[in-house]
């Protein structure tokens, strides 16, 4: 079981996807490239391919994550991803306060983005293993069919 703090960037905007599929591509997007915390560290990329990163190509993460409620989509989540949600939220405060507001407001105040901690466990330890303590990144990786967190009923 792997936490990660996400950061919405400013090109992506303040989404929260909540996908298995999203968790993959999550830990896929630091299996196959640098990573960059803004500011601060970079977590640079071996080039020695991880186990996730043999195992499904990035150009497929990168085309399924646009394409539109995809079984392989879904049939990968479920291989590789056994549970992911977001257990803890700083800079805002989720079902009280407007994501987008609190953003926005962020960006043109200079202030901290708003984060939150993504808990993925993964079917097995592998997939993960690339993941060091205390990643925190601005994220690229996108899952167009996942809903947003936190999900309003």
């Amino acid at each position: 079981m792997v936490d990660i703090e996400l950061e919405p960037t400013t090109a992506c905007g303040p989404h929260f996807p909540l996908s298995r599929f999203f968790a993959l591509a999550l830990l896929h997007e630091c299996a196959s490239t640098n990573v960059y915390r803004s500011p601060g560290k970079m977590w640079r990329w071996s080039g020695t391919p991880t186990a996730l990163g043999a195992a499904i190509p990035q150009d497929e993460i990168l085309d399924l994550a646009s394409a539109p409620d995809d079984e392989r989509k879904r049939m990968l989540g479920d291989a590789f991803i056994r549970s992911a949600d977001y257990v803890l939220a700083a800079n805002w405060a989720p079902g009280r306060d407007d994501l987008d507001d609190v953003f926005e407001r962020a960006v043109r105040e200079g202030k901290p983005l708003p984060t939150a901690i993504m808990r993925i466990e993964v079917a097995d330890e592998q997939w993960a293993a690339h993941v060091e303590r205390g990643m925190r990144w601005d994220v690229y990786v996108f899952d167009d069919d996942a809903p947003s967190w936190p999900l309003l009923t």
